[in-house]
């Protein structure tokens, strides 16, 4: 979220799913999502969630990411927290960026 190809957010060594979130500290309507594995192209399967009362509501799901990878909602998503779960990977998960649009 730093915007920054530097710098990237890596899952735990062999682990092969993973999770990481974005807090807005409070409630916001969401249209979109990047998210960049940069040159790592090792997402199979994920979900983008938002927590919703006390379970995650999924807003869209897919196969491989790759590099800005753009996933638009068919209607913008109120929540404070949203979450890219990744549900299986090829090797560690690894991701350059994630960033939600208003």
């Amino acid at each position: 979220t730093d915007d920054n190809p530097a710098t990237r957010w890596g899952a735990e060594a062999n682990s092969r799913s993973a999770w990481l979130a974005i807090d807005f500290g409070d409630e916001r309507a969401v249209r979109s999502a990047l998210v960049d594995e940069a040159g790592f192209s090792r997402i199979q399967k994920y979900e983008l969630q938002a927590q919703v009362k006390d379970g995650w509501q999924t807003v869209a799901t897919g196969t491989t990411m790759g590099a800005n990878k753009e996933i638009r909602f068919l209607a913008p998503v109120k929540a404070q927290v949203f979450r890219l779960n990744i549900l299986e990977a090829n090797e560690v998960p690894t991701i350059a960026e994630f960033q939600l649009f208003e």
